[in-house]
């Protein structure tokens, strides 16, 4: 099919707000056997998306479409930036489609919970139903533009403190950011980590028996084992989720340069001596983390507390008539040394 012969025939029912001819590559570009609908959209309410350059795009790719009944159409939501040639692709995209008739869409959709009672699987129903690929476009185009007028930081952290998107079978559920976020990440490296840094601080206002029902789905869809290695999410991650992660990610963690003040206070309260005795040597820890360690359990933590250079007369007082011999030698060199 010619070119002008396909967009007569995309049109043919309306635009919907889409410029067909110039969402349209044709391949070659005069005859459509094989084409591509594409429409991208900017990332706005993502400042940090949106100032690296990210369009978010709707892409529909047909293939043999000079046969009819017969060609095959690829969904795909497709993250571009400017200048690059870099493409983040999120390939597993369904139409949804509704055979309720228009009349009745506003009364059974009335109730929006209602709504999953109407949701059937296509799975095993290609042949049964059959959309034209504009169909396929039209509805991409519509879910793509609205998650970048929401947002993707917004809907990522709806969807996992709403408890309602993440249970529906469409959507933007688990599976669909993980890969948007990997996408993203394609496309400029770094990029999600305002997105994650918005969902832990949505996550932080519910409760820690909630977050630890859905720890594994968490971490399965964000690499939080991963992601919080990065310096701007160590603190929120461990508010949240220090006690759920396992002793690999732990140690990770701890054997940051540069760990804030806060957090190491936090784990100088640490159940894990393991913990406690690597931390106390950090030159960031604060002084009542430094207190807190003299008075610990364990001799090797307060051995550590004697090395340290920046310790109060208090704790030398304190740490000079200590039960173990090792650290009430170290406060006497310490002393001498003065």
């Amino acid at each position: 099919m010619k070119r002008n012969d396909l967009i007569k025939k995309l049109t043919q029912n309306g635009k919907f707000g889409i410029d067909w001819d110039k969402a349209l590559q044709c391949v070659p570009y005069n005859d459509c056997n094989h084409y591509i609908l594409e429409k991208c959209f900017p990332l706005y309410n993502d400042p940090n998306l949106g100032a690296a350059g990210l369009n978010v795009c709707a892409r529909v790719t047909v293939y043999n479409a000079s046969v009819i009944d017969g060609n095959y159409v690829e969904n795909s939501i497709n993250f571009k930036k400017k200048g690059s040639k870099q493409i983040g692709t999120v390939d597993c995209v369904h139409t949804a489609v509704c055979e309720i008739p228009v009349s009745e869409v506003g009364e059974k959709f009335g109730d929006l919970k209602r709504t999953k009672e109407y949701v059937r699987s296509l799975e095993g129903r290609q042949k049964e139903i059959r959309l034209a690929p504009e169909e396929h476009f039209k509805s991409l185009v519509s879910y793509v533009g609205g998650i970048a007028d929401i947002g993707i930081g917004n809907m990522v952290a709806a969807s996992n403190t709403s408890g309602v998107w993440t249970e529906m079978p469409f959507g933007f559920n688990s599976a669909m950011q993980s890969q948007v976020l990997k996408a993203i990440e394609k496309v400029a490296p770094g990029s999600s980590t305002d997105i994650v840094f918005h969902l832990l601080e949505s996550l932080a206002d519910t409760s820690g028996e909630w977050i630890a029902s859905r720890f594994d789905l968490l971490n399965e869809t964000y690499d939080f084992n991963e992601k919080c290695k990065i310096p701007a999410l160590v603190e929120p991650c461990v508010d949240l989720f220090w006690d759920l992660f396992g002793s690999t990610t732990r140690q990770a963690i701890i054997e940051q340069p540069t760990l804030p003040a806060s957090v190491l206070d936090r784990l100088s309260q640490d159940w894990d001596v393991h913990v406690r005795e690597a931390i106390v040597w950090d030159t960031n820890l604060p002084l009542s983390a430094i207190k807190r360690l003299a008075y610990d359990e364990d001799e090797i933590v307060r051995w550590g507390v004697a090395q340290r250079d920046d310790i109060p007369e208090e704790i030398i007082e304190l740490l000079a008539n200590d039960d173990c011999e090792d650290v009430r030698k170290e406060i006497a060199r310490k002393r001498q040394r003065r």
